[in-house]
């Protein structure tokens, strides 16, 4: 079910934009944890302007996410990798105008059917590093 719900979270949601799937993807208090962001609201309402916000700091945004494995009942992980072009203050970077392709990991939690929690973390060093900032890794 969770591979299920995370293809369509990454085909329809993140690569086509469609943020009203949302609302039947998540549950409506969904817990967010997204590393980029913090404070989001619970449920639909917090992750549409964040998917909204990427796919607007990211031209050509098109990500993929393969399972991983799953941790306990209801909980899987899943290795997934942004792609674009940075064309947008993002992290406090002026638009760049380079690709990157920033790997990350989603874990999901379904009850009921739908998303009742997710994490969505991306390589924020492998990012910096790739819009050319210096970091404290190198």
């Amino acid at each position: 079910m969770s591979a299920e719900l995370a293809d369509r979270l990454v085909d329809q949601v993140l690569n086509l934009g469609d943020l009203d799937d949302l609302d039947t993807l998540l549950s409506p208090d969904c817990c967010h944890h997204v590393g980029v962001v913090a404070g989001l609201p619970p449920g639909p309402a917090g992750l549409k302007p964040f998917v909204a916000l990427l796919r607007d700091i990211f031209a050509e945004f098109y990500c993929t996410a393969e399972l991983c494995c799953t941790l306990e009942e209801g909980l899987e992980i899943f290795s997934w990798t942004l792609q674009g072009i940075h064309r947008s203050e993002f992290l406090g970077l002026a638009a760049t105008f380079k690709p990157v392709s920033v790997p990350g990991e989603l874990r999901l939690r379904v009850r009921e059917g739908k998303i009742a929690e997710l994490w969505l973390e991306l390589s924020v060093p492998a990012l910096l590093r790739q819009l050319g900032a210096r970091t404290q890794e190198g």
